[in-house]
């Protein structure tokens, strides 16, 4: 008896048991990828010192995570296998450090009791102090922020950093020899974090204090008048409330008009006092009224000479350059 030949193009039809093979299999890959994809590890890992023995680190949020794991060491991929914090924000506090010893970091996000695949790496090195550590300042303009900052001893170049908020990561936008860098990307309205790091050709050294900008804003005006009141070895601020500030900055130099990006101090109100000055030395002042975003304008100089009866002269003008301070 003959066969009939089977048609190529005729319907394959699987029986039943072999379509729910098919399809349990398909249910198990796709709960396996969901369940992948909850527990993804966080990323934007960034870790910056904060002071000389404690680092700060950052991440990014994990949608459905219900917690975080940090982990640390000393030598890159080496982090034990305890981890040093658990917490449910996107930012760990790490204290009791080393100042000089660099701690590299990885986290993982929560999901229940699941715990995710460890992140990429960060590492921040905490500082002896801040002598060797960039000092920043933003000037925010019309779609611009330029970010000025200190020399760092032995630093042969600068990258710059600016962090846009969640979902985004700390990205560098530039790299210059200089101290200054003039982001024109920025966007009028717009809150942005920036932080700077020096390097000795390759070596990173230490990192700058994060500071914000908003291009686009209006800073609060200087104090429109301020007295200087010497007395021994001390001195006494005081000037006019400002609207919209929520304290002032003030620079001082023993040269007229050679104040630094760092203030010598603030205060969050109307006065401020200096001691342990030199008598017969005239030193030099500008004060700068900041809102919450630390925008700010400094006022006109004023002069005091300590160990004298000779009172500065009585008035602040507004002075011209938009400051940004944390």
């Amino acid at each position: 008896m003959r066969m009939k030949p089977t048609d190529s193009t005729s319907p394959v039809r699987l029986g039943h048991g072999r379509l729910a093979t098919r399809l349990a299999v398909f249910v198990l890959l796709l709960v396996s990828a969901l369940a992948a994809y909850a527990q993804s590890a966080p990323s934007g890992i960034w870790a910056v010192a904060n002071s000389s023995t404690a680092n700060y680190v950052y991440w990014n949020e994990v949608p459905g995570a219900t917690g975080y794991k940090v982990y640390a060491g000393t030598s890159s991929n080496g982090q034990n296998a305890t981890p040093v914090g658990t917490v449910t924000s996107e930012s760990f506090y790490h204290s009791g450090l080393t100042a000089g010893v660099r701690i590299y970091y990885k986290v993982t996000a929560m999901y229940g009791t699941s715990e995710s695949a460890r992140s990429v790496e960060g590492s921040a090195k905490p500082g002896a102090d801040r002598t060797g550590w960039p000092f920043v300042t933003t000037h925010p303009g019309a779609n611009q922020v330029v970010v000025r900052w200190s020399e760092v001893p032995g630093a042969t170049k600068y990258h710059v950093y600016r962090y846009d908020g969640w979902p985004t990561s700390w990205r560098q936008i530039g790299t210059t020899a200089g101290f200054s860098f003039t982001d024109s990307t920025a966007v009028n309205g717009t809150f942005y974090t920036y932080m700077v790091r020096g390097f000795n050709v390759d070596t990173e050294m230490q990192d700058s204090y994060q500071i914000t900008a908003v291009p686009g804003d209006t800073p609060p005006p200087p104090p429109v008048a301020a007295w200087a009141y010497p007395y021994g070895t001390s001195t006494s601020l005081y000037w006019e409330k400002v609207p919209g500030a929520v304290r002032y900055m003030i620079y001082r130099s023993t040269a007229s008009n050679g104040q630094t990006l760092k203030p010598h101090g603030q205060a969050t109100g109307t006065s401020f006092g200096d001691n342990n000055l030199i008598g017969g030395t005239t030193y030099y002042y500008k004060i700068c009224a900041v809102d919450d975003t630390g925008a700010g304008v400094r006022g006109s100089e004023v002069s005091v000479t300590p160990g004298s009866t000779v009172l500065a002269a009585p008035y602040l003008s507004a002075g011209a350059g938009a400051d940004r301070i944390t």
